[in-house]
């Protein structure tokens, strides 16, 4: 466990299921999240060594969620996450197509709650090294069926 705060950046990682730019409310808290991937076992171990984060493994790679709260313990608006490209440039955040690559910034916290010590990590930034741009797929392969929803039942 870490003694005092610290902010660290996790390099060489695999960009999953970004929610960058706006915070989402996925169990009841707005927040923006994203999940670290690596396929290599090492990396893994590193990420649990020196970065203290639960690395869960599935199937045949390591995830690690990360997130960000909107509102902080004052219930102030915390900024969104930093989103940048390889130069350093801002971008949107809001096209990271699973599988980009990039780095991920942290902010590292010692905690003692109830009785249970450890790390907590929240999200602070991401660098975009290797962008797969995500396309929202607007085509709709459903077949055309006739509205009932607007017809009044009978009975």
């Amino acid at each position: 466990m870490i003694s005092e705060k610290r902010t660290v950046i996790v390099k060489d990682v695999d960009l999953y299921y970004a929610k960058l730019k706006n915070p989402v409310k996925p169990f009841g808290e707005l927040r923006w999240e994203l999940q670290m991937r690596t396929s290599d076992e090492a990396t893994a171990d590193e990420w649990k060594k020196e970065y203290e984060l639960n690395v869960k493994k599935v199937e045949d790679y390591w995830k690690v969620n990360v997130t960000r709260p909107l509102l902080n313990k004052n219930k102030e608006e915390n900024d969104a996450p930093q989103v940048v490209d390889s130069t350093r440039s801002p971008i949107s955040g809001d096209n990271i197509g699973n599988g980009s690559k990039g780095n991920v910034k942290l902010f590292q916290y010692p905690y003692d709650v109830a009785g249970r010590k450890g790390t907590g990590s929240m999200l602070s930034g991401v660098q975009v090294t290797n962008l797969i741009e995500y396309v929202p797929d607007s085509s709709i392969d459903f077949d055309v069926l006739e509205d009932t929803a607007s017809k009044e039942a009978s009975f």
